[in-house]
């Protein structure tokens, strides 16, 4: 006796009429904009900045830099012997370079500048990059021993 395998679910139906649907999200979009351009100027006629704006726009962007690199600092620092100094000072290089490459390239530069001012290979500290996940540069810096045995499976 053998037994069937169960029906495959099915999509729901799609609604009879799609040109209905997109005629009412234009219309709602419309809608929406136009309330919108009501209560806004494109373009304001006094064009200022408050006196604090730009010294807290700076101090926000430093801050931002500061503590992005002491995340990577955080990261490197089990490969090898590394400056927060030297980290600081390829962090922002490599932002240099995320910005000036296409394709964010410029994660490439970061490994490789490292490695230069601090003599740690550049394929051990190849994290992705600061803002992203930690699991590869945590990966990178832990040996393959250290990693905990699989779990027995269970016999059924």
């Amino acid at each position: 006796m053998t037994t069937e395998p169960a029906p495959a679910p099915t999509a729901a139906p799609a609604s009879g009429r799609p040109w209905l649907r997109v005629g009412l999200s234009l219309v709602i979009t419309g809608l929406a904009l136009w309330l919108v351009q009501r209560q806004l100027d494109p373009v304001p006629d006094a064009l200022e900045i408050a006196a604090w704006g730009l010294p807290a726009y700076l101090a926000t962007l430093l801050l931002y830099a500061f503590l992005r690199s002491a995340r990577w600092w955080f990261l490197v620092r089990p490969l090898g012997q590394v400056r927060f100094g030297d980290v600081m000072l390829v962090g922002l290089a490599g932002a240099l370079w995320i910005v000036a490459l296409p394709w964010r390239l410029g994660e490439l530069v970061r490994p490789a500048l490292l490695a230069r001012r601090s003599g740690i290979p550049a394929s051990r500290c190849s994290a992705p990059s600061p803002s992203s996940a930690s699991s590869t540069a945590c990966a990178c810096a832990r040996p393959s021993s250290s990693r905990p045995p699989a779990r027995p499976t269970s016999p059924r």
